[in-house]
């Protein structure tokens, strides 16, 4: 059976190997096939040189954290270390980061709480990677650089669901100074966003809206101008699903003038009950 993935190291630019690598997954349901399947795992996630390789291994982590959730947790200490080394490579293809960025919300939304252990050192690299900007007149840097920007925010929604679910909701407060940061970069006039990074902002400032709006100390950090700025740029915008996003839980972070400033906000919150997505 694992021919299909020793044939995928052997000849990791065949897209039709690699689909047929994804295909072995669906032999992964049962948990006892994970510790003979883990070691060739560890290795493709281990080939940092090998682009394709390496991020169809990343792939294979995100389909087993679908099909066995929890049971992946005790090969966890191994893949979470061999992906923060693959993001700490500076000599990794870069279209590599992405994938192993939101690969970090797979994880937790699969293992809940017991993600703790790895969540300090994930936020921080998460924290660094969302730092990172590019000049306007490089648009293959300005196209990779919303792409790592669309990975942050899978892993912080990823992250942020997993530990809810997992009752450890509290071990995601200390992360929110830097969403907020991020959020600020991404509100400012240089920050080259695209309309998909808008809307992955609003939602995540939704989930937070809807899961921690009673926090009071949760909606002072929050209740700030650039978050009512990211609001209004989604309400204006001309594209249309970003102007229907289900805003209603978002205003309890707003102060009343904030609020006031932003009159379609009114009428979105009043015609949308639906939760975030």
């Amino acid at each position: 059976m694992w021919y299909v993935w020793f044939d995928a190291q052997s000849h990791c630019r065949s897209n039709v190997v690699i689909h047929l690598a994804h295909s072995l997954i669906r032999f992964l349901f049962l948990q006892k096939y994970l510790p003979a399947f883990m070691p060739l795992l560890l290795t493709g996630l281990r080939s940092f040189q090998a682009q394709s390789l390496c991020t169809v291994s990343v792939s294979v982590v995100v389909y087993i954290c679908s099909a066995v959730k929890g049971q992946i947790q005790p090969y966890c200490d191994d893949i979470m270390r061999t992906l923060m080394e693959c993001l700490k490579d500076d000599s990794v293809h870069r279209e590599v980061k992405p994938i192993v960025v939101s690969c970090f919300g797979k994880i937790a939304m699969a293992i809940g709480g017991a993600y703790e252990p790895y969540l300090q050192h994930s936020i921080m690299l998460l924290t660094q990677a969302a730092a990172q900007q590019a000049p306007p007149d490089n648009e293959d840097l300005v196209l990779f650089i919303n792409s790592l920007r669309l990975s942050i925010f899978d892993a912080y929604a990823g992250i942020f669901l997993g530990l809810a679910d997992g009752n450890a909701l509290h071990l995601f407060m200390p992360t929110l100074p830097g969403i907020l940061q991020f959020l600020e970069l991404l509100a400012s006039g240089n920050s080259n966003k695209d309309e998909d990074v808008l809307r992955n902002a609003i939602v995540l400032i939704g989930h937070m809206a809807q899961t921690l709006g009673n926090e009071p100390q949760v909606g002072q950090q929050i209740n700030q101008p650039f978050v009512a700025q990211l609001i209004q740029e989604a309400l204006s915008s001309n594209d249309e699903s970003l102007r229907n996003l289900p805003l209603t839980p978002i205003p309890i972070f707003l102060t009343c003038r904030q609020r006031d400033s932003l009159p379609s906000l009114a009428k979105s919150s009043s015609n949308k009950t639906r939760r975030m997505p």
